[in-house]
């Protein structure tokens, strides 16, 4: 018999006005990391640049993995921001892609109804819960922990060999990555009983992650439950809420998980992106097997 092999759609996005070709190179190599992790789990890994405004049909999709470095464009869940407040916001967030941002809520919307799991990296959190109705928390609120997850990228909260100055459309100072410089690990807590416990084998207990995001969710969409958080306690991973029958999109979806981190960067605890790609390969192996028998 044919061995089954489940074919993943892997989304990410590198490129935005402000990315430096160092900065994309980076974003490769990390969406790289998951693809090889895919392979090495049995998967057909169909590699998709979200920012080339296609959407492509998930009939043979048996999994979606959402990763990639852009930041969400607030237009997407800031209807509450005053004129100074967007104008000056998105100054400091010029990563920004709203071509992959319409690409992949699309993906991930149809993902859901066609009962696809999906997985999200880093970006991949964040564009999920907007997708699902959330929101996201201006820059200056992001909390900086350390790691790279700075609010609008200020310059104190970096080296200087990593910081190069920029001037915007108006032109105010502001500064980017040359290269995501990505710090030591960081700690957060798996809430116990969750998807998230289950994949990584934690009942509750803390583990380290590598993270440089810019961006942290606010409030959390319908459908969607928390699953880990820093100290403090900001959201750092969502699931599928499996009470909440009331969320069309989500009653009826197959397993949903994300995380606000980058298990793919090299420096994270051993085992864990291999972790969360097992638990993601076996609801996309039943995928495949309902795919194929139909």
């Amino acid at each position: 018999m044919e061995p089954l092999t489940p074919r993943v759609l892997l989304s990410s996005t590198h490129r935005s006005a402000a990315s430096s070709p160092e900065y994309e190179h980076t974003i490769r190599e990390l969406t790289g990391n998951v693809a090889k992790a895919l392979n090495r789990a049995g998967a057909a890994v169909e590699e998709l640049d979200s920012g080339l405004s296609y959407v492509p049909k998930l009939t043979d999709i048996d999994g979606v993995i959402i990763c990639g470095d852009a930041d969400v464009d607030p237009a997407n869940y800031a209807d509450d921001w005053s004129e100074e407040q967007n104008r000056r916001r998105r100054r400091d967030l010029r990563h920004l892609n709203t071509d992959a941002d319409a690409v992949e809520i699309a993906i991930i919307k149809e993902a859901l109804g066609a009962q696809i799991p999906v997985l999200g990296l880093g970006r991949g959190m964040q564009i999920l819960n907007v997708a699902l109705e959330g929101t996201l928390l201006p820059p200056e609120e992001v909390p900086y922990s350390g790691s790279v997850s700075a609010a609008g990228m200020r310059p104190h909260h970096f080296p200087e060999r990593v910081c190069r100055p920029l001037t915007d459309e108006d032109g105010n100072s502001v500064y980017e990555h040359a290269h995501p410089v990505l710090g030591e690990a960081d700690q957060v807590r798996v809430l116990g009983g969750t998807t998230l416990s289950a994949a990584l084998d934690n009942s509750g207990s803390a583990i380290g992650i590598i993270t440089n995001s810019r961006m942290a969710v606010k409030n959390i969409g319908p459908g969607l439950r928390v699953s880990a958080t820093t100290t403090d306690g900001h959201i750092e991973a969502l699931e599928r809420d499996r009470t909440a029958f009331d969320v069309p999109l989500v009653a009826k979806a197959g397993w949903i998980l994300a995380v606000n981190w980058h298990p793919e960067e090299p420096r994270t605890p051993m085992g864990q992106l291999n972790s969360l790609i097992e638990s993601f390969m076996a609801p996309a192996r039943m995928k495949a097997k309902r795919r194929k028998s139909s």
